[in-house]
């Protein structure tokens, strides 16, 4: 003689599943039921809205902040092609400067012989 349950095994398991499932929602609800005793949940959506909106305010200050930066960054470049034009002339008056000191000096000499010249040609005379 053998010993039979009366329930197929497919059904036992169904069974098993259905018990699993109506536990599982047992503990959810248990959990969510004391997230709201504990107030953990209080104010959860306000602070999102909160951050949402403090995200798009920073978002535009960033943009305002990044032109502003590059207006500022495109002076800045205009400065320093101007200062570097404005060395190079300084380099080259310099250099111009130089010359006509040298000429100028060229000149004194030259004028220093022919005053000699003429001071011996009114002796002589």
């Amino acid at each position: 003689m053998a010993v039979r349950s009366a329930l197929p095994w497919p059904f036992r398991w169904a069974v098993a599943a259905i018990v699993l499932g109506f536990c599982a929602a047992m503990a959810l609800w248990a959990f969510e039921f004391g997230k709201d005793i504990a107030g953990l949940d209080k104010g959860t959506k306000e602070q999102l809205k909160y951050a949402r909106v403090q995200l798009s305010d920073l978002s535009a200050e960033v943009l305002a902040l990044k032109d502003e930066r590059n207006k500022a960054q495109s002076v800045a470049n205009t400065v320093g092609t101007l200062m570097t034009t404005e060395a190079e002339e300084h380099q080259k008056m310099t250099l111009q400067l130089k010359q006509l000191q040298a000429e100028n000096q060229g000149l004194r000499g030259d004028l220093a012989v022919f005053e000699k010249m003429v001071l011996s040609c009114k002796r002589k005379l």
